[in-house]
């Protein structure tokens, strides 16, 4: 089982091990130390959706403004691509709208090769898990525009 909290924390709880999964999870891993600290970092570091891959040793998260994928077994993210990018640089203005507490979800697909996050404008974000391409498609009067998007950084790789 996995969750996430506001302080953006991932807590990974095993459930052959006995313990409080509250206090003492399995594996407990966190955006912050990541993440520039500013006067928003509560709000940039907030994850809105984790998500295990069909490798159990990856999981992908969502914040505000990046997805992640992580690695079980190091602890840490691998690679993190930039979903709202155009919207860093004026996080005041997305403060004062509360844009700040929308909340995005994600979801993979069963094969754990591609995944889809939500996006402004109507539009989506379809990225594949190897870290090589990240689409935006606009939905306008029924018809799909695909686009490249955002900026793909890869980690330890």
């Amino acid at each position: 089982m996995v969750y996430s909290t506001s302080d953006g924390e991932i807590n990974v709880c095993d459930f052959r091990e006995k313990s409080d999964f509250s206090s003492s999870p399995s594996i407990k891993m966190s955006t912050s130390a990541e993440n520039r600290q500013s006067q928003y970092s509560s709000w940039l570091n907030y994850i809105s959706s984790v998500s295990f891959l069909p490798d159990p040793n990856y999981l992908v998260s969502r914040e505000y403004l990046n997805i992640k994928m992580w690695d079980l077994r190091k602890q840490k993210s691998v690679w993190a691509a930039e979903v709202n990018d155009r919207f860093s640089s004026d996080l005041g203005t997305l403060y004062r709208n509360d844009a700040l507490d929308d909340e995005f979800f994600l979801a993979t697909t069963k094969d754990g090769k591609h995944m889809v996050t939500g996006g402004y404008d109507k539009s989506a974000h379809v990225m594949d898990l190897q870290a090589t391409t990240n689409n935006q498609i606009q939905c306008k009067h029924n018809q799909l525009m695909g686009t490249q998007a955002g900026k793909l950084k890869v980690f330890n790789r």
